[in-house]
């Protein structure tokens, strides 16, 4: 469909249990938050259908799919 997906697995202990570990610090992680904004501005120049998908297991750990538009020549 002219569309390249990434998918990007972490066996670790999750996100929610990650953000209540980190409950009471500074530091705040934007690493997500950044690539959402990228592929927000990037679908607002083209609309190319460009996506960030999060779940998250019940068991732990975190499944993320980054879809972006394939370049063809």
């Amino acid at each position: 469909n002219g569309h390249i997906v990434c998918h990007v697995i972490d066996d670790g202990i999750g996100m929610k249990k990650s953000k209540e570990l980190q409950a009471g610090k500074t530091r705040k992680s934007t690493g997500i938050e950044n690539v959402q904004e990228r592929l927000d501005i990037l679908n607002g120049i083209d609309q190319q259908g460009l996506k960030l998908d999060i779940k998250e297991s019940k068991t732990g750990g975190t499944h993320i799919e980054i879809t972006i538009a394939a370049i063809s020549s």
